[in-house]
């Protein structure tokens, strides 16, 4: 597994279901603008790992991210590409 921890704010429980979607952000309307590419790229990193992928946000506290990476056995004479 690899967790990353983000103290920078939160992540309203209206927009969990979303945050994984391409363009989605709400910082559209900040200094600080955000494209919505970031967490939609992650997401299909996990896809493509076949990975698991969790988020926990607690509102005033901030979200941790979990990243969990399938363990393979390798077969005899496989190489480790």
């Amino acid at each position: 597994m690899v967790c990353v921890l983000d103290f920078g704010g939160r992540i309203p429980p209206e927009n969990l279901s979303r945050i994984f979607e391409p363009f989605f952000t709400t910082k559209a309307w900040s200094s600080r603008r955000g494209t919505g590419l970031g967490l939609s790229m992650v997401y299909e990193l996990a896809r493509k790992l076949e990975a698991g992928l969790s988020v926990e946000s607690i509102v005033d506290v901030g979200s941790t991210f979990t990243l969990i990476l399938p363990v393979r056995e390798l077969k005899p004479n496989e190489n480790v590409k």
